[in-house]
């Protein structure tokens, strides 16, 4: 008898939690604004982040964005960050970034460019917080192909990633990253 009463407890308790969980009332802990999901959260409309930017990221890794089990060539991705090094949020502006790869001298250390082996133009722009984390499409992809290959005496392997980014305030900046991928 006593397995019968703690079993009607316990389903009795699930019950009401399913109830509780299903139930479409809005939670008095959470804002409204995320309550409802027809309503979209985004950046500040004003264009104070431009002020806040004090400088430029940039990563590059291989991606495979085919159907293959293979990497097809690089995602690279570019965030503006504030003093505190958090990324600045912005919408529906368009900022040009300027990208270039270089081959690296054979056997040193830190890399030292050695020619560029790839260039091109890309922009920024809607802020994606999640676009490095989710695997999302970064600001550019770049085909194995697209790559010039390095010479035999430059490093076959790595190479750095350069990137230039001018606001729409004029206010310029810069980041590199070294020991991007530069073949298969």
């Amino acid at each position: 008898m006593r397995k019968l009463w703690i079993t009607a407890i316990l389903l009795i308790a699930f019950l009401f939690t399913f109830i509780a969980c299903a139930s479409p009332a809005t939670s008095p802990s959470l804002p409204a604004q995320l309550t409802n999901p027809s309503q979209e959260v985004s950046a500040p409309k004003s264009n104070e982040w431009k002020g806040q930017v004090n400088r430029a990221w940039v990563v590059a890794h291989s991606h495979n964005w085919g159907a293959d089990a293979e990497d097809d060539g690089l995602r690279v991705w570019v965030e503006l960050q504030d003093n505190d090094e958090n990324m600045i949020e912005y919408t529906k502006v368009n900022i040009p970034v300027e990208i270039k790869i270089y081959s690296t001298e054979s056997k040193t250390y830190p890399l030292k460019p050695a020619r560029v082996i790839y260039t091109n133009s890309s922009s920024l722009a809607n802020w994606d917080n999640d676009a490095f984390v989710t695997g999302a499409k970064g600001i550019m992809d770049i085909n194995w192909e697209e790559i010039s290959p390095a010479l035999p005496s430059e490093q076959q392997e790595y190479g750095i990633i350069y990137v230039d980014i001018v606001l729409p305030n004029s206010n310029h900046f810069s980041a590199s990253y070294d020991e991007t991928r530069i073949k298969k």
